[in-house]
């Protein structure tokens, strides 16, 4: 396992078996209906939403806060689940949220993110988000009428405590 700037462990790609690898992506529309996408520079032939691999120790919905504001520099607030991805060749599964975003400045850390804007659907999006797995994610995303709920929870020795996703309604 590699280590994090903030002394977190990277969970490595599994070797075998029947391991998962585990991503996040955050979908956010501006006041225009337009969606927030980056092109990387690992995939610098497509654009595609905001997110990365969780890391050890924290919850899905804490990894796509933090890869959005790695990212973006922007906050991101996760309403609920809009679609889960796999590919069975790399062994990912891609858990994919729709939330809203703060408005603000987009700010981009130049080794990883090449750029980072809002997108309108239509001729754009169909343009520059030239992998079909990355474009079903975004339609769906915003497609979607609605949300599946999402929760953390943990054992306690027999109860179940659950810890309902910040921010959610009751």
């Amino acid at each position: 396992m590699e280590e994090t700037t903030d002394g977190r462990r990277r969970v490595d790609q599994p070797s075998g078996g029947n391991e998962r690898f585990v991503a996040v992506s955050g979908y956010a529309e501006d006041a225009e209906g337009r969606v927030l996408l980056v092109r990387t520079r690992a995939r610098p032939d497509t654009w595609e939403l905001p997110g990365g691999r969780i890391e050890a120790g924290e919850t899905l919905d804490e990894a796509v806060r933090r890869e959005y504001r790695e990212e973006t520099g922007l906050a991101f607030r996760p309403l609920g689940l809009t679609g889960v991805y796999g590919n069975v060749l790399q062994r990912l599964i891609v858990v994919v949220f729709r939330g809203t975003v703060q408005a603000g400045a987009v700010r981009v850390p130049e080794d990883e993110i090449a750029e980072a804007r809002f997108v309108a659907h239509g001729a754009d999006l169909e343009r520059l988000v030239t992998r079909p797995q990355m474009r079903s994610r975004i339609l769906d995303a915003r497609a979607a009428t609605s949300l599946a709920p999402y929760e953390n929870w943990q054992l306690v020795g027999r109860a179940r405590r659950t810890v309902r996703m910040p921010d959610s309604p009751d």
